[in-house]
């Protein structure tokens, strides 16, 4: 069991999700839809505009509801199009 986890370690250096096997109890103990939108943001592999550019599928990265920024999990958070409620709780799964 040793060898596999550090040969995962291995493998997962300078990835986005490197880290993710320390927070994943984070996660484990919300329900399942929350679980997997907090785990794809972590990891940026979330369909939100930047990352649907980045893999070819949209050709810019401007956010659809406001136009003016890169639609990515952070600009959820500050987007003007957005319900400002939803973003004073901080939490980007309301959001997502």
């Amino acid at each position: 069991m040793l060898d596999y986890n550090m040969d995962l370690s291995n493998k997962s250096r300078d990835k986005s999700w490197e880290n993710i096997s320390n927070e994943w109890k984070e996660f484990s103990h919300r329900p399942r839809k929350e679980a997997v939108v907090n785990f794809r943001l972590k990891i940026r592999h979330d369909c939100l505009v930047e990352q649907l550019k980045s893999i070819g599928i949209l050709t810019n990265s401007l956010c659809p509801i406001c136009k003016t920024d890169t639609m990515n999990r952070e600009h959820l958070l500050v987007c003007l199009g957005v319900d400002p409620i939803l973003q004073l709780r901080a939490d980007v799964c309301l959001l997502y």
